[in-house]
């Protein structure tokens, strides 16, 4: 069964010296200490589209992108087909071979006035600059080898394209006329572009745990005659008995990554074995860094003749290993942008806490109500970023992560509900408590996130526990409603016992000097405080495999749920008096987990039944919007039982909630 692929969003290479975008503190004067609550929504704005613009560039040493190619717009042109290209130039009887890596599986060639493009992805931006393709090559459907928008955008007007049988419904879905295609099964072979020899050979994996991703059959490595020389292009594969049988071959582009291809050891015995005069490791990084090659580890082990390696054999002498620069480090999520993120949340707290709840004071539903448009719009403008910055696919799973997130958030309003009754917690003081506690959040979802993605990058069958973990939470949740019992928290009983506190509140403060001789003391809002981050503890118990059944990328992941936190505050505000008429949404959550449970213990047949991970994302990303957003209409067609909260946690509402 075939696997989809992670794909990787590049952003194109720096030209000229980088450019440092902005800090959200430098776009604010020194007036802003003095600015009223009420001026929060046009700040935040201004900050939030600061932060949109310098994700959009792509971090420092990124130029700023290029305004996207429209449908059928040559990418631009330099002297002429094939004299413009500038790259590696490799010797033919009828002139040069001009070669130019671009990123991962892209990589241009020119010879005899014609100009190749072997599987264009990655966003337009990367081409410009570059001659238009009288030929595009692609070698397999996932989307790091058959990217329609970037296909749209660079295939020029005279362009022919290749590609193999499987490819014909997603080319018809990116708009390529079928007139314009040439599909190719494994060992066919014919003559395009004036006489470019193509004969499409085998490529797929032999490893039993990586069959899913590439079955014998499906996609097409290529070999390119040019006037009598022998071009291989491998495609994803592993060291088959089809490349090690190939003769004659004079440059060699091989692939190497885990889990999807192979080892650069494999890679390298390969290589001994079919000996091409020239060989340029190539796609070798991938989504996580747990599966990068090292190319210079493959060049030693061509060097030495495979002494080593896997599967080595024969002298290396006479193949010449050529390393070329094929990623940008800024098209990787580099740590520059987690620190940028970490930068922007800091930035955007201290103003909330710093600036406008500087004095405490009871938050009212309409300040609460701009707050959280403030929050859902800083959101939005931030996946804009994304998706200018890795894509369609990163965008939509930002989303979808961010709406799911959201819809959990309610049951964490509930509690608030509970824990601020129980320990009577004036309105005033309310969100100075929710502020630390969501800070507190911020760190432990980084951690959970980060173990959840290593377990299921180093084992597999992890999956399957946390799709079942779903699909039973998801059902418990349909049949009982939420109960909360302050009282009996560990983490507050244990607290009580070993740490000093004093016999009230005093003011918004969590500690407190006093007695003779002084000494600290922690006040009962410390102990909410402790409550709050205990309880965030265990709804990312949930959360967090279920963004995880949503993306497995790092920084979306992350970013998607913090956003989605970072707004808690201003919702609980906005809906701690009207929760109860949301009453039917937590079947619309119960539904949500079990889908996205379901999702992921299904994940291989999932992905058969969808071309490609972007039809695969917007399919969860209707089907959350539905179910949430019918559970909502629903709730407010259809008037609840009456059936009041508890007594306290009425009184808490009653006290937050009015304007």
């Amino acid at each position: 069964m075939e696997r989809r692929k992670a794909s990787l969003y590049p952003t194109r290479r720096s030209e000229g010296p980088a450019k440092r975008a902005p800090s959200p503190a430098e776009n604010h004067p020194p007036s802003m200490r003095n600015v009223s609550a009420g001026t929060s929504w046009p700040v935040a704005c201004a900050l939030a589209l600061a932060a949109s613009a310098a994700l959009a560039q792509g971090g420092p040493g990124a130029a700023r992108p290029e305004p996207a190619l429209a449908q059928g717009e040559a990418v631009v042109a330099g002297p002429g087909p094939g004299p413009g290209l500038e790259g590696d130039k490799v010797p033919t009887r009828q002139g040069d071979l001009v070669i130019r890596p671009v990123h991962h599986a892209s990589v241009v060639l020119a010879w005899g006035g014609k100009v190749l493009y072997v599987d264009p992805a990655g966003g337009a931006r990367l081409f410009r600059g570059l001659p238009a393709p009288d030929l595009v090559l692609i070698t397999d459907v996932h989307e790091d080898h058959l990217d329609p928008a970037t296909l749209r955008a660079v295939l020029g007007a005279r362009a022919e394209v290749v590609a193999p049988e499987a490819a014909a419904k997603a080319l018809e879905g990116a708009g390529i006329p079928g007139a314009r295609a040439r599909f190719l099964a494994n060992g066919a072979s014919l003559a395009v572009a004036g006489g470019i020899g193509v004969e499409a050979v085998p490529m797929y994996n032999l490893t039993p745990e990586r069959l899913a991703y590439h079955e014998k059959g499906r996609g097409n490595g290529y070999v390119l005659d040019l006037g009598g020389t022998r071009v291989y292009i491998s495609g994803d594969t592993e060291d088959i008995p089809e490349m090690r049988a190939l003769k004659g071959i004079d440059v060699a582009f091989v692939c190497m990554n885990l889990p999807f291809t192979m080892t650069a050891d494999q890679a390298a015995g390969a290589v001994l074995a079919f000996r091409p005069r020239i060989v340029y490791p190539y796609h070798y990084r991938g989504p996580e860094k747990s599966g990068w090659q090292d190319p210079q580890q493959f060049k030693v082990r061509i060097e030495t003749g495979g002494a080593g390696g896997e599967g080595g054999g024969g002298d290396g002498a006479g193949i010449d290993v050529r390393l070329r620069p094929w990623y940008d480090e800024w098209s990787e999520t580099s740590p520059w942008f987690w620190v940028a993120f970490a930068a922007l949340v800091a930035a955007v707290m201290f103003i909330d806490l710093g600036v406008f709840h500087r004095a405490a004071h009871k938050v009212r539903t309409r300040e609460a109500m701009a707050w959280v448009s403030v929050w859902v719009t800083l959101a939005l403008l931030f996946n804009l970023g994304v998706w200018r910055w890795k894509g369609g696919l990163a965008a939509i799973e930002f989303l979808t992560g961010y709406l799911v997130e959201l819809g959990l958030s309610v049951d964490n309003i509930f509690v608030f509900i509970v824990v601020f009754s129980y320990f009577s917690v004036r309105p005033e003081h309310q969100h100075r408590v929710l502020f630390w506690g969501i800070l507190g959040a911020v760190v432990m979802r980084m951690l959970f996130i980060f173990v959840g993605i290593t377990f299921l990058q180093l084992f597999g069958w992890v999956i399957y526990i946390f799709g079942l973990f779903l699909v039973y939470t998801g059902v418990k949740l349909f049949g009982h409603d939420p109960e909360v019992h302050p009282e009996k928290n560990w983490v507050l009983r244990l607290a009580r016992r070993l740490l000093p506190v004093t016999d009230g509140y005093r003011g918004d403060k969590f500690f407190a000097r006093e007695g003779s001789p002084p000494r600290v003391f922690v006040t009962p809002l410390f102990l909410v405080l402790l409550v709050v981050e205990a309880t965030d503890v265990v709804f990312a118990v949930d959360s967090v495999p279920a963004i995880l059944g949503v993306t497995q990328d790092r920084f979306i992941a992350y970013t998607s749920n913090i956003f989605a936190i970072l707004g808690l505050r201003a919702m609980y505000f906005v809906l701690v008096g009207i929760l109860d008429k949301f009453h039917y949404l937590k079947y619309g959550l119960s539904l949500v987990l079990v889908f996205i449970g379901a999702k992921m213990l299904l994940h291989s047949w999932v992905d058969r039944w969808f071309e490609d991970k972007i039809h695969a994302a917007l399919f969860s990303l209707a089907v959350v919007v539905g179910l949430l957003g019918g559970s909502i209409v629903l709730s407010l067609l259809v008037p609840p039982k009456r059936r009041p909260l508890e007594p306290e946690a009425e009184a808490s509402a009653e006290a937050a909630g009015k304007p």
